[in-house]
């Protein structure tokens, strides 16, 4: 081969390195990490804090829609995996890999984009998006293998492990899938309990799940105030019937779970608190549409599209909240699309 041809190759290698390094530094010690994006950027942003709020760095990295696509960043020894939804017109089929050790990402391509939710196991990412029917990859990390599930006429919402099987929310089935096969081993139907399953949680042999919309005795679709349990021994499913709608995530905090209600206005600012022990539901009024909440040294975090929340989960009492300036600092289309915690 000639001598030009070379210098091309390592004048690409060497582009494709930089492009792919990360700007910034990464912190030591940290307690919050903020992600900013924009939807038309291929370039997002994430910003280190301590528990005060205080910025601690900032670094750049060359992803676009980092942690979009309404799927928040899931730790699993050790690592962050955000989806990225690349921009409005350049859709991406990655995942993102980042080592809480030392900052540095790896992207994983699964080969199919847009994908709206995915989960992680010991060796795999599962990654689902919605093409009139539901495909589900599964996506080996050493190997890059790829496993395919197709699911005709689903729209996948939600995807967890629980027991070592794989469980898919899709319009009005649980399907529970076997991970090694990518097998269907169970639908459970769900009709009753709504559509839009947004997020879920394992107590015992309880799996607690949200409903984001409803449809109502015209076939109408409206908004949901409906958190479902399903019971692994009996199968049964019960609904318990919140005081708000829109319910989003779930936390286990002691003996109880705090759901997060918010409707993609932004209206709502409230989280429900159901006590395991006693069934008893309260509702507590916040300062700001939770988009995202996460529990973190016995306080929680929240997030909306410009500002940080901490409140006590005992009183719900704000107790700091900061704006990230994110439109001032990147961009006018920058927002934040997510955070995570160290552990």
């Amino acid at each position: 081969m000639s001598k030009k041809f070379w210098f091309f190759f390592i004048f690409i290698a060497i582009l494709i390195f930089y492009i792919n390094k990360p700007s910034g530094k990464y912190p030591n010690k940290f307690d919050i990490a903020v992600i900013q994006i924009s939807s038309a950027k291929l370039k997002s942003y994430i910003t280190f804090l301590n528990k005060d709020f205080n910025i601690i760095s900032t670094m750049k990295i060359n992803c676009g829609g980092l942690s979009q696509c309404w799927d928040f960043p899931k730790i699993y020894n050790g690592k962050v995996f955000m989806n990225v939804k690349g921009t409005d017109l350049w859709l991406k089929s990655q995942i993102a890999e980042f080592d809480l050790s030392n900052g540095k990402y790896k992207l994983h391509n699964v080969r199919q984009k847009f994908n709206t939710c995915f989960t992680v196991d010991e060796k795999n990412i599962y990654a689902a998006n919605c093409t009139g029917d539901a495909n589900i990859v599964k996506y080996e990390i050493k190997s890059h293998s790829i496993q395919k599930l197709i699911i005709p006429d689903t729209y996948i919402t939600h995807m967890k492990i629980f027991n070592d099987k794989l469980f898919a929310f899709g319009n009005s089935f649980i399907y529970i899938i076997e991970t090694n096969s990518m097998i269907i081993s169970k639908s459970i139907d769900i009709t009753n309990c709504g559509i839009g399953e947004y997020d879920s949680i394992q107590i015992g042999n309880d799996i607690f799940f949200t409903t984001y919309s409803q449809i109502n005795d015209n076939f109408i679709e409206t908004d949901s105030n409906i958190l479902c349990k399903y019971n692994l021994k009996t199968e049964q499913i019960s609904k318990i019937i919140l005081q708000d709608i829109c319910p989003k995530q779930i936390l286990h905090y002691k003996n109880e779970l705090i759901i997060s209600h918010e409707d993609w206005h932004q209206n709502g600012k409230t989280l429900s608190v159901y006590n395991l022990d006693t069934q008893q539901l309260n509702l507590f009024e916040i300062q700001n549409a939770p988009y995202q909440i996460y529990l973190y040294e016995d306080k929680i975090y929240s997030i909306d599209r410009k500002k940080i929340y901490r409140y006590n989960p005992e009183t719900f009492e704000l107790e700091k909240k900061f704006d990230m300036d994110t439109q001032n600092k990147f961009g006018k289309d920058f927002f934040i699309s997510g955070f995570f915690c160290p552990k």
